[in-house]
């Protein structure tokens, strides 16, 4: 389901996650610990907001990251709470709720420094970077720069591209229309290869936000009409509201 999404499959993912919650209650795991590296519910629960939020089922993603994230409090398992923290920051990204994610990432920094877990450290990092380009930080995009470079340094590629995309708009915020060109023409191509197809929408909506900005709005419409077939063709129903509506604003 989690490759699914992330290939822009939302829709069929739903499917495959509704059947593992099924089993999931039907097993009845007492001792997950010893057997997975975190609660399998949660983990189904943090999939499943995912692909409800892209599939447009907002007031149910946003019930399920509260379980989600209540869930993982009551267990007390440091890997546990770090799995739904980072989808929960991951929605709260999504919904321009920079409360919400800075207090959570502000979490997963606590239980990873203090049970020394590098992946949720080098999370942390990356959404306290992320959280500087949403609030215009000006080193906002050099800090999201060193966030990715130490976590792909780790192997790590997971959701870059949607990273970028919020560093993309914070140079154009700025007024640094050529580097968040080429903020744009990272993202997608990390996403070529790493087939998060997911981020396409996002990344090409923000490009034609650089067209109309630079007073190009033939190019803007070209842009924004390939977010808008993307966003559709994945069934990515509020990533395609937002794009319609950036045409519509042409």
């Amino acid at each position: 389901a989690a490759t699914l999404i992330a290939m822009g499959r939302s829709p069929e993912a739903l499917e495959d996650l509704n059947t593992a919650y099924a089993l999931y209650q039907e097993a009845e795991i007492s001792d997950f610990s010893s057997k997975f590296a975190q609660d399998p519910g949660v983990q189904i629960w943090c999939y499943m907001l995912l692909a409800m939020w892209i599939c447009g089922d907002r007031d149910g993603a946003l019930a399920v990251a509260d379980r989600s994230m209540a869930r993982a409090r009551e267990l007390n398992h440091a890997n546990t709470f770090c799995y739904a923290a980072l989808h929960d920051i991951m929605l709260a990204v999504w919904e321009g709720d920079i409360a919400r994610a800075r207090e959570v990432t502000e979490e997963m920094r606590r239980v990873g420094m203090e049970h020394d877990m590098t992946l949720w450290k080098l999370f942390a990092s990356i959404y306290e970077a992320v959280i500087a380009c949403m609030t215009d930080d000006p080193d906002g995009a050099a800090k999201l720069d060193t966030a990715l470079e130490a976590y792909q340094a780790a192997g790590c590629w997971l959701w870059a591209p949607l990273f970028i995309a919020e560093q993309a708009r914070a140079r154009l915020r700025a007024g640094d229309t050529l580097g968040a060109v080429e903020a744009v023409k990272r993202g997608l191509a990390e996403a070529e290869t790493c087939g998060e197809h997911w981020a396409e929408p996002v990344l090409q909506r923000v490009l034609g936000d650089i067209r109309r900005a630079e007073g190009d709005p033939a190019g803007a419409a070209q842009a924004y009409e390939q977010a808008i077939a993307n966003a559709r063709a994945q069934g990515a129903v509020p990533l395609l509201a937002r794009a319609e509506a950036a045409l519509a604003a042409l």
